[in-house]
């Protein structure tokens, strides 16, 4: 009855707004296309009161513009006028409203306007493609197959599967069998799926049981995951983004941008079931990451392997690691190099990363004396190095080089202030190890 509409209007405005979402309702059943404007002007009211009763107004709007879906059978313009009116924490109730119409139009503004809002907004706008279930939808839902929002791609996973859309030997496809968990199809279409099964491996939100499956995933793909895997663990910002959609430098990554020891072991693990190449690949490669943990990590691996050091860097590396310098210096001039990269690092980052391997201490409780330590080994083998072994002229250069640096007293500085005197840390880069010539 359309007589309805007023004393329903009023109840929506009233002041208590004890009636205000039965209102809603009732208005959408009444059909009455006249009650657009008072639900829109409502909403617009609501915003303003937020600040009052935060959960109420989120609550009423969205059961105004669950009405508004349903009374917008002739066209979606309200609703499109709201949501570029509306704040942005509210447009998500709006698109489930536009998706609610079903109208030809609604379709072809959730296509255009899919990634050209907030990120956030994909979500529902491919919950309203779901919905209204036209497969001309089905080239941008594809697409949204390889968002970096993981649960962007699992709503297009879930789209695609109400629209009856069959995978092919697409990188879509691998994308689909991998966001299924469907690890056998998504093996058998080979180097296509080593991209989202390296994302697999960088998500933090991903379950052990199901990065493992990811790891072993590419180890049946084989050889051509080597330099891929390689690649993310030398810019693992690129993957990281897209585990959970979340900006890099939280989580999976250190504010130095390196590794998790976690994600690093399902990459090693995956080079062991390789075999032996891919882990020697991995060695080629790690020698150019100043990252100690990377190294532990491949070491043990080699280990594993039944791979034992020779007479090279990696050699010399290992040995680092496991604090047996005098294995170092019977490396002789192979080992110059080493001991000079890990004296002269004034940044700290890699003393630091490397003194809690050696040390076997964990990072937060790093302090000062653990990377001076550190520093103070490797510059004892190198003295060692240059007074005992027969090193030709070009080491021996280098290593005096560093020779002020190594017997510079390491000092700590103390200030005096109105509140006392304290003493804190000031690296001048000093070593304090004696070195006679």
């Amino acid at each position: 009855d359309s007589r309805a509409l007023e004393p329903l209007t009023r109840y929506l405005f009233a002041a208590d707004r004890e009636y205000a979402s039965s209102a809603c309702v009732a208005l959408a059943n009444l059909g009455d296309h006249r009650a657009i404007d008072p639900l829109v002007r409502f909403i617009k009211r609501e915003e303003k009161n937020r600040k009052y009763n935060p959960a109420a107004s989120q609550k009423n709007i969205k059961w105004a513009c669950e009405a508004l879906g349903k009374l917008c059978t002739r066209s979606i313009e309200p609703l499109t006028a709201l949501f570029a009116s509306i704040e942005t924490r509210h447009r998500s109730d709006v698109i489930y409203a536009i998706g609610r119409t079903a109208l030809p139009e609604a379709l072809d503004w959730l296509i255009t306007n899919m990634y050209k809002y907030d990120p956030g907004l994909r979500g529902p706008i491919i919950k309203s493609l779901q919905r209204i279930g036209d497969r001309r939808a089905l080239e941008s839902l594809v697409a949204a197959l390889m968002d970096e929002d993981v649960s962007v791609r699992w709503n297009a996973v879930q789209a695609l599967e109400k629209l009856d859309w069959k995978p092919d030997r697409s990188k879509a496809a691998a994308y689909y069998w991998v966001a299924k968990e469907h690890w056998k199809r998504a093996v058998a279409l080979g180097s296509l799926a080593i991209e989202p099964l390296i994302i697999i491996l960088w998500d933090d939100g991903a379950s052990k049981a199901k990065r493992q499956s990811a790891a072993e995933a590419l180890a049946e793909i084989g050889t051509p995951s080597v330099e891929p895997v390689i690649a993310a663990i030398a810019n693992p910002d690129k993957y990281w983004s897209q585990g959970l959609g979340r900006k890099a430098g939280h989580g999976n990554v250190w504010k130095d941008h390196t590794l998790r020891p976690i994600t690093l072991d399902y990459c090693i693990e995956m080079m062991v079931k390789i075999g032996r190449p891919a882990i020697e690949r991995l060695t080629v490669a790690y020698n150019k990451w100043n990252n100690p943990h990377v190294h532990q990590v491949v070491f043990e691996a080699l280990e594993r392997s039944g791979w034992t050091p020779g007479h090279d860097e990696t050699a010399a590396l290992y040995w680092m690691v496991k604090g047996r310098w005098d294995k170092v210096v019977a490396l002789g001039a192979t080992a110059v190099d080493p001991l000079i990269a890990v004296i002269s690092d004034v940044k700290n980052e890699r003393q630091q990363l490397f003194a809690g391997i050696v040390l076997n201490v964990k990072l937060p409780r790093l302090d000062s004396c653990a990377v001076v330590h550190v520093r103070r080994c490797a510059a004892k083998a190198m003295v060692q190095l240059y007074h005992e072994t027969a090193l030709d002229e070009q080491s021996k250069r280098e290593i005096l080089a560093l020779r002020d640096t190594v017997t510079k007293r390491h000092a700590d500085k103390t200030v005096e202030t109105d509140r006392g005197c304290y003493s804190y840390h000031t690296d001048n880069y000093g070593v304090g190890v004696e070195f006679p010539l």
